[in-house]
């Protein structure tokens, strides 16, 4: 009808921010703003008038929520090669995730995408410390919410550095002092029985071996000790291998000359 009057108010509800609002005109401009998970309706009232006659109407507004993480999202480290998963969670219904991972150096990882939940194994190819960060998006609704860094620290594998093979005399004392390439290493190590070599086996702890290793025949023979390394709680799965030679050493051996031992002739 041309020339109608409009008025209109808005109630407070529960779960939305702002105050009872009322206008004059037909003209509606404000923000909703929904601090609950879940949809709220909000309505408005309106009277409606032309040459002395009235009317009353509503205009409903169903304001959906911001989705928002519920999930932590500060992961614990993972160890070089492990799977990391992770599973996102928000408390509004309908929340759909997707996930990006740019490439960062020293992680072996190609740049990735993903919906939902995320598993892959992360390889860290240097000495130290390396964090992945992956970009987590979450919509519910047709509403965004607001993206999280979801960062995951990746521990190095340590490695045993130098020389991985020796050589040594029968009878005499084996020292070596290992290495890593991962600062705060901490050592174990065993060295199973080989046939002819003495003592028959030895384990210790530490970086360092003390060991005599005695040849019990006259050719060289070869014993190796396998080294477990760990640091930030993350160890080799496969043991390093030290590889020690060891040489007989010089046998005088007494012919008999006569058949009195302790007698000679000119």
């Amino acid at each position: 009808t041309t020339g109608t009057d409009f008025s209109w108010t808005r109630d407070a509800v529960p779960g939305i921010s702002n105050t009872p609002g009322i206008g004059t005109t037909r003209y509606i401009s404000e923000t909703l703003t929904n601090t609950t998970d879940s949809q709220i309706v909000v309505i408005y009232a309106f009277t409606i008038a032309d040459s002395g006659c009235f009317n009353a109407d509503t205009l409903r507004v169903t304001v959906n929520p911001t989705p928002v993480f519920t999930s932590t999202i500060t992961p614990s480290a993972i160890c070089d090669s492990a799977v990391f998963t992770y599973n996102p969670k928000s408390s509004t219904s309908g929340a759909i995730f997707t996930w990006s991972r740019v490439y960062v150096g020293g992680i072996y990882n190609a740049p990735a995408t993903g919906t939902g939940a995320l598993s892959e194994a992360l390889y860290n190819t240097t000495n130290v410390n390396v964090t992945a960060t992956y970009v987590y998006s979450v919509m519910a609704n047709g509403c965004p919410g607001t993206p999280v860094d979801i960062l995951v620290t990746v521990h190095p594998t340590p490695k045993l550095t130098g020389d991985h093979n020796f050589i040594t005399c029968s009878g005499r004392n084996f020292n070596y002092s290992a290495q890593s390439n991962v600062l705060g290493t901490t050592y174990k190590w065993n060295r199973y029985y080989v046939s002819n070599i003495g003592p028959r086996d030895n384990v210790g702890t530490g970086d360092v071996i003390n060991d005599v290793l005695v040849d019990s025949v006259y050719v060289p023979l070869t014993t190796k000790y396998y080294y477990q390394l760990a640091a930030n709680g993350c160890t080799n799965i496969h043991p390093e291998e030290i590889v020690v030679k060891v040489n007989p050493g010089p046998d005088l051996r007494t012919g008999i000359l006569s058949n009195s031992p302790n007698m000679l002739c000119s």
